[in-house]
């Protein structure tokens, strides 16, 4: 991350960057909690549906199931290591822009 300094403060640019930090107990708590089902996918959309509305709606399905995996695989990683090793870290995005200011 590239820093400008102008009379004693820092300007940080447009970019991010991630931070591994520890996941709290009370978010592994309520993943215990809840029980692991597998994610359906829904049914096809029916042909009853214009083509290019129907090839939407695929379009939808697949990038919310892709969403869906990418969830459950950090959830299913946290609870993994919380197993092993007692705790979780988690990996998370932190997003700056030019307007953030930090102090020098």
């Amino acid at each position: 991350m590239e820093i400008e300094r102008e009379e004693g403060k820092a300007k940080a640019t447009v970019g991010k960057k991630t931070k591994l930090v520890r996941v709290k107990q009370g978010f592994i708590d309520s993943l215990l909690a809840r029980p692991r089902k597998p994610f359906v996918l829904p049914p096809e959309p029916s042909n009853k549906i214009r083509p290019d509305m129907r090839e939407r709606i695929k379009a939808a399905m697949a990038t919310t199931a892709a969403l869906m995996k990418k969830i459950r695989d950090e959830e299913e990683d946290i609870l993994e290591q919380y197993r092993t090793k007692g705790f979780a870290m988690a990996e998370v995005e932190i997003s700056t822009d030019e307007d953030t200011e930090v102090e020098a």
